[in-house]
């Protein structure tokens, strides 16, 4: 060779991995040898384990690595080595002999995404890296509570949960039974549209990552049942008369049980004479659906209106407008005889009174 400081490299192949060589360098000139350089070297192992990652909602703050194992007969190798990188780097190592292919890494974070790296290890000597990452879940929420409740709307609010998360899931049925979903950054959160007087039961969790990353995790769910305090009552439904008679007006009426708003007590049909301003109420327990008004005159027109109530008060009103009818006056009593003035050859002429008949069916 030419040249004192040259520096040459030389590939040599066929050697199987993670296995220890010892090389013999040396020059010869004019058949005569240098003395021996001995180099002992290793050559880098392979990994071809599978490698997963097992985490459950019920266990925030630890992970099990499972792997398959590197054969053998495919590179030499004494441990498995397991890395979790972090603020603080955790390193564990499996013998490679060792039955248990599963590793446990405890005391983390709830919520937070770690990455884990694994090798095998041949003497000093590391194969390539396998990378792998998961998040933990997070923690779930406690103490759910309601700073103010009325009737249609509710402010939730919980203690936060330890650890990491970005935002929490609320959960609640409506009045139709509807799967009605909301979301906050914050541990509080104010829902509308609720119906009064009901029981709603609300579901928090707590959610680690963001909707597009591709590491999203829950944490179990937190539910707590509040009710709604109680509204005015809806407007009656149906509100017309089954019977009209000339003094008197049978109505039915239905209310249905989401417009009740709370605890019923009664009806009340208030009426008048249309163009008076005398007016009449009557109540009805809350159990009936029909009821009658009587004393009314016949001819007259009235105006009726009905009103469910609660502990809230009266609900909004429904009114029925009716002109009451003139029938045919009541037969008189058998007491009650005309008197004959006088006969002609085809008629009678006989005297009665205006109060041998009643003025019950109009005047």
């Amino acid at each position: 060779t030419e040249g004192i400081s040259r520096r040459l490299s030389v590939l040599i192949g066929e050697l199987k991995p993670g296995h220890i060589y010892n090389f013999e360098i040396y020059t010869t000139a004019n058949t005569l040898n240098s003395d021996k350089f001995v180099l002992t070297t290793r050559t880098k192992p392979v990994i071809t384990s599978e490698i997963s990652i097992v985490t459950s909602p019920q266990e925030t703050t630890a992970f099990t690595v499972r792997y398959t194992p590197t054969p053998h007969s495919v590179s030499a190798f004494d441990t498995y080595r397991f890395m979790l990188s972090d603020v603080e780097t955790i390193i564990k190592e499996k013998d490679a002999s060792d039955p248990s292919r599963k590793i446990t890494f405890e005391d983390l974070i709830p919520g937070h995404l770690y990455n884990i790296t694994a090798w095998t290890v041949s003497g000093n000597v590391t194969s390539f890296p396998l990378h792998r990452q998961d998040r933990l879940y997070p923690e779930p929420v406690r103490n759910i509570s309601s700073s103010y409740l009325y009737d249609t709307s509710i402010a939730l609010e919980w203690q936060k949960p330890k650890g990491e998360y970005d935002s929490f899931e609320i959960k609640h049925l409506n009045a139709d039974d509807q799967l009605i979903t909301n979301y906050t950054t914050w541990e509080r959160i104010t829902i509308e549209g609720l119906r009064p007087h009901r029981r709603y039961t609300f579901t928090v969790l707590t959610r680690a990552g963001s909707a597009g990353s591709s590491i999203l995790r829950q944490s179990v769910p937190v539910s707590a049942t509040f009710t709604t305090s109680e509204s005015i009552p809806g407007m009656v439904q149906e509100f017309v008369p089954v019977n009209v008679h000339p003094n008197r007006i049978d109505f039915r009426w239905t209310l249905s049980a989401e417009e009740k708003n709370g605890v019923l007590h009664r009806y009340v049909i208030s009426y008048h004479a249309k163009g008076s301003s005398h007016v009449t109420a009557k109540d009805f327990p809350s159990s009936e659906r029909t009821g009658s008004i009587s004393g009314l005159v016949p001819g007259h027109r009235y105006v009726f209106t009905i009103q469910a109530w609660n502990n809230k008060g009266p609900g909004l009103s429904r009114v029925w407008e009716q002109a009451m009818p003139i029938d045919a006056p009541p037969q008189p009593s058998d007491q009650v005889i005309p008197t004959e003035m006088g006969r002609g050859s085809r008629t009678i002429t006989v005297r009665y009174r205006k109060n041998y008949f009643s003025e019950k069916n109009g005047g």
